[in-house]
């Protein structure tokens, strides 16, 4: 079996933030998603094995150092007032101490790459526009440091050099796979020269950040209710209103005088930088030739791959205008003070209405009907022509690229497929912050000889899965829920828990994530009536459909052993779930280890 390579994008660690009102639940403890990314690689290490080369691809994005708005107290340098509110500055030293940081919150993901690595199998980092401070080479050392501690942690010991090979624009092998992380081809996010970002700020090497960095720096950050890892911070202006009422008018939180001071400040940022980022750097070419040599690729497709890079926004002034809305906001202005005037001047009342009732909307809609561009969603449409024309230049079968977070397989042509692992970490409702699972997304090839196997899969389901348990282990798994639920949250006691029929049962385990263990139930039949039994959900998974899952496979384990009834014990508390499982409950009430119950039951 020839080379295998699983290829993941756009996880977006940061550190962790707790925050009871919800503010920044994108980084709060509960969307960490560490052991279910373990799992990931585990099961990739252990289906593939044996046979050729294992690679993990990291397709950009994996860490956000745009999400960090902390910093050291007291720091080793210097820090301005505008750091300490919105994050430290994108140089080596400082970007060092952020992932340092990013690392800490997040021990499992670290012990999960050691555990890849000391299996002997590669690890390669496509470095995107939010972990773009992975060009410093300090950066590198934490996380190459970091990944040698967690294995010396356990006894091994990691082969010289660094465990985690960098590739600041793709990763090609020749005749197999293309992975490129996309920023390149967004405007909002691309950079002037991708191979050599950094520019010289007052004697400082800083990274050059294109607009959607520093938007999520100086806006993002102050506007802690949305979420920037999904684009329903765009909404219309009633939507708007409702959220800064629902969030923003009873709090000492503002939402407007963040959005106008940042985004004045990232029009300021993009325009210090607009001609420092046209100088050719002195070392793009030997940059240029290093890439093209370690990934196969000649210097003439070198170039054209480049050709196909879209120019940053910080060359195009009034799209950096239209996308903060300061052109509407003036055309605003403008249009009150012709109305104030035209009230003020004597001429006819017809006038003084019908030019600001009329004549102004249709102005308005003309403007814009003029100024019309590709918006921040173009990318998504564009990006399957950018994999095709990519396809040929190099004689890949597979190119994949995330970024654009629109998860899609296309068949570009024949012996050709287009992946976009593209995926929102977290993506939460807008309204209830709740996770909504199925957005993260996996890409697992295999090359064989002339036979290729894409397995382009979510590790994060859209509904949760459900199995019997019935593989060694299993029953553990199932009695750590119930311990976890019924023994330490609900309070009953070991003896009444452990009631010694479950070597009598079907017992069944839900997983929510990529084997992640989310709840349990037991099924224990007694001639043609079944008892549903003993159903418990851990609490980050409830409200996600687990429980009615796992009833839907304790019912249809009944059915097929010829059963016409299923009882239950509910809780009190529960009943409106069975309820609306169609179950009938008893007028009794009893009480079951100190807590209420009715008897449900439901006809098959």
């Amino acid at each position: 079996m020839g080379n295998r390579y699983l290829v993941v994008s756009d996880l977006h660690l940061a550190d962790v933030e707790d925050h009871a009102d919800g503010w920044k639940a994108h980084k709060s403890s509960r969307h960490v998603f560490d052991g279910d990314f373990a799992a990931l690689i585990r099961d990739f290490a252990a289906r593939e094995a044996p046979g050729g080369p294992l690679t993990l691809v990291l397709n950009g994005d994996v860490f956000d150092f745009d999400l960090v708005t902390a910093a050291p107290d007291p720091a080793p340098w210097p820090v301005s007032r505008s750091e300490r509110r919105r994050g430290l500055d994108a140089t080596e030293p400082k970007s060092a101490w952020k992932l340092r940081r990013i690392l800490a919150d997040h021990p499992v993901f670290v012990s999960a790459l050691a555990d890849f690595a000391a299996g002997g199998h590669g690890i390669v980092c496509v470095i995107g526009n939010h972990d773009r401070e992975l060009h410093f080479l300090d950066v590198r050392r934490v996380l190459g440091d970091a990944v040698r501690a967690a294995a010396a942690a356990t006894g091994r010991t990691l082969p010289d050099g660094d465990p985690v090979r960098y590739e600041p624009w793709f990763f090609h092998v020749p005749g197999e796979v293309y992975v490129e992380h996309g920023q390149q081809h967004d405007y909002y996010s691309s950079f002037q020269h991708v191979l050599s970002p950094v520019v010289d700020a007052s004697g400082r090497a800083v990274l050059a950040l294109p607009m959607g960095n520093l938007s999520n720096r100086y806006l993002m950050s102050r506007m802690g209710f949305f979420n920037p890892h999904a684009a329903d911070f765009i909404l219309n202006g009633f939507r708007y209103l409702a959220h800064w009422l629902r969030h923003y008018a009873f709090s000492r939180r503002s939402l407007v005088l963040p959005w106008f001071l940042g985004s004045l400040s990232v029009m300021a940022r993009l325009l210090a930088t607009r001609s420092r980022i046209l100088l050719q750097p002195r070392d793009l070419a030997a940059r240029t030739a290093e890439v093209a040599a370690r990934n196969g690729v000649t210097p003439g497709t070198m170039a054209a791959l480049a050709r196909l890079q879209k120019t940053p926004i910080t060359q195009r002034f009034f799209r950096i205008v239209r996308e903060f809305w300061i052109d509407r906001l003036l055309m605003a202005f403008l249009m009150a003070g012709g109305t104030v005037a035209l009230a003020l001047v004597p001429i006819p009342l017809w006038i003084k209405l019908m030019v600001p009732l009329a004549c102004f909307p249709l102005l308005y809609f003309v403007y814009e009907w003029l100024v019309r561009e590709e918006g921040v969603h173009a990318i998504g449409k564009e990006i399957p022509a950018v994999a095709r024309a990519i396809g040929d230049l190099l004689p890949v079968r597979v190119v994949t690229l995330g970024h654009s977070h629109v998860p899609r397989l296309v068949p570009l042509r024949g012996g050709l497929v287009f992946v976009d692992t593209g995926t929102w970490a977290p993506n939460m409702s807008l309204d209830d912050r709740r996770r909504k699972p199925g957005y993260r997304n996996f890409l697992a090839v295999a090359f064989d000889g002339a036979r290729v196997d894409v397995r382009f899969e979510c590790w994060d389901p859209v509904r949760p899965t459900v199995r019997r348990a019935d593989r060694p282990g299993d029953l553990d798994q199932c009695h750590a829920v119930r311990r976890a639920v019924f023994v330490e949250e609900q309070r009953v006691p070991e003896a009444e828990e452990w009631d010694g029929k479950d070597g009598d049962c079907t017992h069944f385990l839900a997983f929510a994530g990529f084997r992640t263990l989310a709840g349990t139930a037991r099924l224990r039949v007694d001639g043609a009536t079944a008892r549903a039994q003993r159903l418990a959900v851990l609490p980050p998974w409830r409200g996600h459909g687990v429980g009615r899952r796992l009833m839907d496979a304790v019912e249809a384990e009944a059915a097929a052993r010829g059963c016409r009834e299923v009882l239950a014990d509910a809780q009190v508390q529960a009943l409106p779930f069975y309820e609306s499982l169609g179950y009938v409950a008893g007028c009794e009430v009893f009480l079951d280890a100190g807590i209420p119950h009715r008897r449900v039951r439901k006809s098959l």
